[in-house]
């Protein structure tokens, strides 16, 4: 009680201008500790505002306080009176405190009531997920924003704006645009429907969603009124409504962001995580111009139209060269799409570099990709990822690319195990799919892979992919003809899509050299690898007239078993191969056909050619050093030390342990060189047994050769049963090769003929 009358007491001292800079230092400590509350438990979004209102209300109070209890005031004669009357009495500071405490408890009272009912999901403040309304992560679909300004591509920039709001989020899950294109094929739509509410309705009853969040703009005067609202699929009740208005088009980012939050509050995300959110602004880019580009990359993207999404991209930077969300997006499809690795890893340098100015999980994103495909660190990307599944579970990218890193380190279960999480959420993307088809292959579940697969020609009907996953599965089981029809279909349907054409004409054309079709397997062949040159796909880095060179080699050595004819058109660009980097000379590449067409002596000058170039970082990176040790195998063996090569060969497999045919092949013939029958065989037919989803491309120049060197190896073992079989094997696959290869089906089918009669009884 006497401190109290002391500092009313030393209050009453005081001048007005003192009390008034009194007043607005204690005012700004408020609005610190405000902020800094809000911070860290979470506050009403009213909360701020509220006591902003409060403190400018007390302003007068204080203010008339002060001139009442400020001892005389001059009259308008200019004599000097005594304040008394009902004023001075009413307006005391003792009245002033008590008022301030009772506001101020007030105030707390019902900020803690408006909290507890909202928890509890009591009344009208009560969120969606506490009345049950809808459930934790909740997946939500996104319409369009409708647009009904004279700039035909605002809406989008708004609906971006709100993805990219809602994306943040942990409360829900925004269905992703890659998953919404397969409903609508399966809906018999054209899968470029706009996604006006009603497209949006109906794609969430199909899909068992629960809500749609939709809205519009509008013009008003100079600026827009924008509106959001939640509405509940079926019922069509408005469960959340929400507008606000912006000045001009700057201003839009800001209401998109004040709209965004009322919905993930009402919805029930944690008020924290709502207000710790950076703006959409600093997270995205301060040009409209830009973020419209980006806008409509991301749909073009969606669409497979990647041509287009780059040059968006592109814009996009030429906008805002800081904008590291473009960055990211333009690194990843660059790199998704095996072109400009230089540039798609500058981007993603970039994105890197500029994460501050990104969305907590598009910063893990950024983060990941970098150390994935810049630094090359596997254990720093899985951390990313790792951290953003612990705040956002259901991330289907992150799903997806932790899988592929513990792929890489071959954890297969718990690979499988996060891309079927990722299926069973709902929502994972094509490749999630392919991924786990290839991984249960690999794991010896070729029934589960059966399965994954025809879920997956469900729920994406139109995606190239079921076709040829179709074929692959069918070749995984050495079934080529079925493969190589199911490509074929592939390629017909994809003659206007380059990439899907040029993947489909490169993967038809290994099918054919497989069943011994030359011909049009080299014809295919040269036509993939031209549509690869066009487009700026780095499949293979070498010039043309080598790459002419070591296909015709391969054609001798392989089909033909003509190492002259090999030599002949490896030293039709010999001087050129003296001009070119070892990249584009492909040094290693030429070094295994020297060596096979019998001149080791120059396939070891090339090697050592290409390594005296090499940078540290190359060296470093296992394809390298699989090809190095590779290459160094089959000098060795060339020059007849077997069990050296055998070394190499070995070294070669632990480089790429994850390649489960690499090597294999060569490793076989090292143990025959050595005089070991029976472990020759046992590689042999490890190459046969092994679980192996894209096994064509080795099987292309491989499976056949194989096959006969089984069938010999058990024919001189006496083993006539297992000797007719696997040479039966072969002729089944080269019934239909090429004229030229028929009299070595012929011969392989006498063998057959002389092998049975010395099986039957005499």
């Amino acid at each position: 009680m006497i401190g109290l009358r002391k500092l009313l007491g030393e209050i009453h001292r005081r001048s007005v201008w003192q009390v008034l800079g009194s007043y607005a230092v204690g005012a700004w400590l408020v609005l610190q500790f405000a902020e800094t509350l809000s911070s860290l438990i979470g506050l009403p979004l009213w909360f701020g505002p509220v006591v902003i209102v409060i403190l400018a209300a007390g302003l007068p109070l204080v203010l008339l306080t002060s001139v009442l209890q400020g001892g005389r005031a001059r009259t308008q004669e200019g004599g000097l009176e005594e304040r008394e009357g009902a004023l001075r009495r009413l307006f005391t500071w003792r009245n002033a405190l008590v008022a301030a405490a009772a506001v101020l408890l007030m105030f707390l009272a019902g900020t803690g009531g408006y909290m507890g009912m909202r928890v509890m999901g009591v009344g009208p403040v009560g969120t969606l997920v506490a009345k049950g309304v809808l459930e934790k992560e909740e997946r939500l679909i996104l319409a369009n924003i409708e647009n009904r300004t004279a700039d035909p591509s605002l809406g989008e920039t708004v609906t971006a704006l709100f993805r990219i709001d809602l994306s943040q989020s942990p409360a829900v899950t925004v269905m992703a645009p890659a998953r919404i294109a397969p409903v609508l094929a399966r809906m018999e739509r054209d899968p470029a429907t706009a996604l006006t509410f009603e497209v949006a309705n109906e794609i969430a009853l199909r899909e068992g969603l629960k809500a749609v969040v939709a809205g519009e703009i509008l013009p008003l005067g100079e600026g827009f009124v924008l509106s959001a609202r939640l509405v509940s699929v079926g019922t069509g009740d408005v469960l959340v409504a929400s507008r606000e208005t912006a000045s001009d088009v700057s201003e839009i980012p800001a209401a998109v962001d004040r709209l965004s939050a009322r919905l993930r509050e009402r919805i029930g995300e944690s008020l924290r995580t709502i207000q710790g959110d950076p703006p959409l602004q600093q997270v995205t880019t301060r040009s409209l111009e830009a973020l419209r580009s980006y806008a409509q990359a991301e749909q073009a993207n969606d669409r497979g139209d990647y041509d287009r999404a780059i040059s968006l991209l592109q814009s996009a930077l030429a906008e805002d060269s800081a904008f590291s969300m473009a960055h990211r997006k333009l690194g990843i499809i660059l790199e998704n799409q095996n072109r400009e690795q230089e540039r798609s890893r500058e981007a993603l340098r970039r994105a890197y570099e500029g994460r501050n100015r990104l969305t907590e999980r598009e910063r893990y994103l950024a983060e990941a990709a970098y150390f994935t495909y810049v630094q090359r660190d596997g254990e720093a990307a899985m951390d990313a990822y790792e951290t953003l599944l612990e705040k956002y579970p259901a991330d289907g990218i992150a799903l997806n690319n932790l899988a592929v890193a513990y792929g890489d380190l071959e954890r297969w279960e718990d690979a499988l195990g996060l891309y079927l999480r990722s299926i069973e959420e709902g929502g994972a993307p094509a490749v999630t799919f392919t991924n786990a088809i290839e991984v249960q292959h690999r794991l010896g579940m070729a029934d589960s892979a059966q399965t994954t697969w025809e879920r997956f020609a469900r729920e994406f009907p139109d995606h190239p992919n079921v076709v040829l996953y179709r074929g692959r599965l069918a070749s995984a089981s050495f079934d080529y003809l079925e493969a190589e029809a199911h490509v074929r279909q592939l390629r017909e349907e994809q003659r206007s899509e380059p990439l899907w054409y040029a993947q489909a004409t490169l993967e038809l054309a290994n099918l054919l050299f497989t069943q011994g079709k030359m011909a049009e397997g080299i014809e295919l062949l040269l036509e993939g690898y031209e549509l690869q040159a066009r487009y700026g796909w780095e499949i293979l880095p070498q010039a043309r007239p080598i790459l002419d060179a070591q296909v015709d080699a391969t054609r001798q050595l392989v089909f033909l078993e003509n190492p002259a004819g090999a030599l002949r058109a490896l030293e039709s660009v010999e001087d050129l191969v003296e001009t070119l980097s070892p990249q584009e000379g492909d040094y290693l590449g030429l070094a295994n056909l020297y060596a096979d067409a019998g001149r080791p002596d120059r396939a070891r000058a090339l090697i050592k050619a290409w390594e005296a170039e090499m940078t540290e970082e190359v060296r470093s990176d296992p394809l390298f050093q699989f090809r190095f040790r590779l290459a160094l195998g089959v000098v060795a063996l060339a020059e007849e030390r077997p069990l050296d090569a055998l070394g190499e060969f070995r070294a070669s497999r632990q480089a790429l342990p994850a390649c489960q045919l690499c090597a294999l092949w060569e490793m076989g013939r090292a143990h025959q060189a050595a005089g070991q029958p029976d472990s020759a065989t046992a590689i042999f037919e490890q190459y046969l047994s092994e679980p192996v989803l894209e096994r064509v491309q080795t099987d292309a120049f491989n499976l056949w050769r194989v096959l006969l060197r089984l069938a010999e190896l058990y024919e001189a073992r006496g083993d006539n049963r297992r000797a007719v079989a696997y040479y039966s094997r072969f002729v089944e696959l080269w019934q239909d090769a090429d004229p030229l290869q028929q009299p070595r089906v012929e011969r392989i089918r006498g063998v057959i003929g002389r092998l049975e009669s010395q099986e039957l009884p005499a």
